[in-house]
């Protein structure tokens, strides 16, 4: 699977990736909110 946050465009600055990282977080933590803190 497959989860793609970008806005059409390819970047490699680790703050683009950053901010990936943290929208599939956010997204985790509301289908599984009761598993807990992360």
């Amino acid at each position: 699977v497959l989860i793609d946050f970008g806005l059409s465009f390819i970047s490699t600055l680790p703050e683009d990736k950053a901010v990936d990282l943290y929208v599939l977080e956010r997204a985790l933590v509301s289908m599984h909110s009761s598993c807990g803190d992360v």
